[in-house]
């Protein structure tokens, strides 16, 4: 077997797994410096996090564009270019060391929760593997796999297992720019197993139980996320992303996409002024659009979710991403949803150094979620 194949295993093979994250400040590697890479639809984000002290201390950040053609879907179809990419924002942001975690979009990864007889886990193991055709999506030896023991019931005469599944073609790549680019693959995890370690970490968060709702806005899509005892249970994907806002005002003013993308950042009243007229006044209209549709998906999801889960109280929302960034975007979704959603603040509970600027940081650090949360596995 392949050193690189190897790897993509043993990355995956810790995939949602609750008893390795309990314990793994006992069994992983540490780095005193960790690198999180996050490589989401618009932007690859890197975030260093330093542990010395006990602790952790962001260190270094950066994040840059991936350019047209490099990914499809969500697919790395230009290796080279995204080699280059990385090679870029690793530069930029001046993080130091090999040592990464590399975040997988949950758009591509397929999780299920069933469940099995009481079993040794060696045989467990044997069941899951011949019962993959029925349970995922994916066309045979076409993916890599893997399942833990989440719960059982009462009887405990069964097991409730969550098995999660990735396809070769959108993990391959990826290991493969990620090592072009001169880093040594600790791990791959998902975005969602990396959000659910900064909102738990943060001990004012309202995520100690485990129970509550992730809305992530991306570059081009937004991705909604129940998380259930700690677990991603159920993601959604919309395609509501920040680059739509920025179409809209293209589309309306005639502004080519970084003038329309300096106006969305700078006009402090989109979204809560009914006072514009003309240009503004269509995209402020069409701005709102867009947040009642993700704000309808949103409720939707979760409205969903609790019809089926009685028993389940969703403690609190959340919003992250590049995307949630859009000025007064946050009190409009509020208003759509009818609900309290906070913003995901990973300084609630870590330092960062003294060399960044703080109107930078208030800026980005809401975007940079996941490649932080990336950068912190392993913390004990």
């Amino acid at each position: 077997m392949s050193k690189t194949i190897q790897i993509i295993l043993n990355s995956l093979m810790k995939l949602f797994d609750v008893m390795v994250r309990q314990l793994e400040h006992v069994f992983i590697r540490k780095s005193d410096e960790m690198i999180g890479l996050d490589i989401g639809t618009g932007f690859v984000k890197v975030a260093q996090v330093n542990r010395k002290g006990g602790q952790p201390v962001l260190t270094n950040l950066g994040r840059v564009a991936i350019p047209t053609g490099i990914m499809d879907d969500g697919y790395i179809i230009d290796v080279n270019g995204m080699t280059q990419t990385i090679r870029e924002c690793l530069a930029l942001s001046y993080a130091v060391g090999k040592e990464v975690v590399v975040g997988l979009s949950g758009c591509h990864v397929f999780s299920r929760e069933i469940t099995m007889p009481v079993m040794p886990k060696q045989e467990l193991a044997e069941a899951v593997k011949w019962g993959l055709e029925e349970y995922v999506p994916y066309p045979v030896d076409s993916f890599y796999y893997d399942f833990d023991i989440i719960g059982s019931n009462e009887d405990g005469k069964t097991f409730e297992l969550l098995l999660v599944a990735a396809p070769y073609e959108i993990v391959n790549p990826l290991i493969a720019a990620v090592t072009a680019a001169g880093l040594e693959l600790v791990a791959i995890e998902t975005e969602a197993l990396a959000s659910v370690r900064v909102l738990q970490k943060s001990k004012d968060s309202g995520a100690s139980s485990g129970h509550f709702f992730v809305i992530d806005i991306g570059a081009k899509l937004s991705q909604l996320t129940i998380f259930q005892k700690g677990v991603p249970f159920y993601t959604r994907i919309v395609p509501v992303g920040g680059m739509h806002f920025t179409q809209v005002i293209m589309q309306v003013t005639g502004l080519d996409f970084n003038e329309a993308d300096m106006l969305k950042s700078k006009k402090n009243a989109f979204l809560q002024s009914a006072d514009f007229i003309g240009e503004l006044s269509k995209v402020n209209q069409e701005l709102k659009l867009l947040i009642v549709q993700l704000a309808f998906e949103g409720r939707q999801t979760l409205d969903s979710y609790i019809t089926q889960n009685h028993q389940v109280m969703i403690d609190q929302v959340f919003l992250m991403g590049g995307g949630a960034c859009l000025k007064n975007l946050l009190p409009e979704l509020r208003h759509q949803m009818d609900l309290t959603i906070e913003m995901v603040n990973p300084l609630a509970f870590m330092s960062a150094s003294t060399a960044f600027d703080p109107q930078f940081l208030e800026r980005v650090i809401p975007q940079m979620a996941v490649a932080i949360g990336l950068a912190l596995r392993g913390d004990a």
